[in-house]
């Protein structure tokens, strides 16, 4: 049975599904929900919200019969980019988003930068503050660098005022002439002495291609929050960048 309508709406129940055109109910049409929910099907085959998960979660399969759900990261293991830094005129750069809450161990990626002056070192020093003051004192460091002559050299200091990521040749201050490093930093959080391991590479004033790979101590029984980076003189150019990433906890 047909309905007959004239200046006005079908009447309710009357609109069947292959009445309907492709494609015709827009976003607008759905009904409201809640930020961050998606749409699923129960176990009865009906339509229904999967609950919004919290930060840093992803959305896991249940298995066939059971809807997803938000999730904490399974095994942890995962690294996270915390944060970015491109160089600019400065003297030092740091990073304050250290969570342990949420990871274990750090890594800062030093990208092609170099030093406003040459003939010297990059550096690295730690605050337990979050970064309101940063220790000037009690670290303890050793290097071993190669260049491309195949000459080698070892340097290190039993108390230094920060942890040298190299130790016996300096940086070149040409534009071509970069530093960049990998540096891993193993559970700042705790109240033991931090310790740290950086993998180098530069281009001294004359040009010469060095390769190093320095550890450290910082010889302090307190939490590490927050890391600096600066020169042992001058400036940063704006050259290059500064990437903090964090690897997840293990759940």
């Amino acid at each position: 049975m047909g309905y007959l309508v004239q200046g006005g709406a079908p009447p309710d129940a009357s609109v069947s599904t292959d009445k309907v055109v492709d494609d015709a109910i827009t976003l607008a049409k759905m009904a409201g929900g809640t930020d961050g929910n998606l749409i699923s099907y129960d176990t009865n085959g009906d339509v229904a919200a999967v609950a919004t998960g919290d930060s840093g979660q992803v959305l896991t399969s249940n298995g066939a019969g059971a809807a997803p759900t938000f999730q904490a990261a399974a095994g942890g293991g995962a690294w996270t980019l915390l944060a970015t830094t491109n160089a600019s005129n400065v003297a030092s750069i740091a990073f304050t988003e250290l969570d342990s809450s949420a990871y274990d161990t750090y890594m800062v990626v030093i990208e092609n930068v170099t030093p406003a002056g040459f003939e010297v070192f990059l550096t690295m020093r730690t605050s337990t503050d979050g970064g309101s003051t940063y220790d000037n004192s009690g670290y303890r460091w050793n290097c071993q660098e190669n260049h491309d002559g195949a000459s080698s050299y070892n340097s290190g200091s039993t108390s230094d005022s920060e942890f040298q990521l190299h130790g016996t040749t300096e940086a070149g201050d040409a534009a071509e002439e970069t530093f960049s490093s990998t540096i891993i930093i193993s559970r700042p959080q705790d109240t033991t002495n931090t310790t740290f391991i950086a993998n180098s590479v530069w281009l001294d004033k004359n040009g010469v291609c060095y390769a190093g790979r320095a550890g450290g101590v910082r010889v302090s029984a307190a939490d590490v929050d927050a890391i600096q980076f600066l020169w042992t003189s001058g400036n940063f150019t704006t050259t290059g960048s500064l990437k903090l990433l964090g690897l997840t906890n293990a759940v």
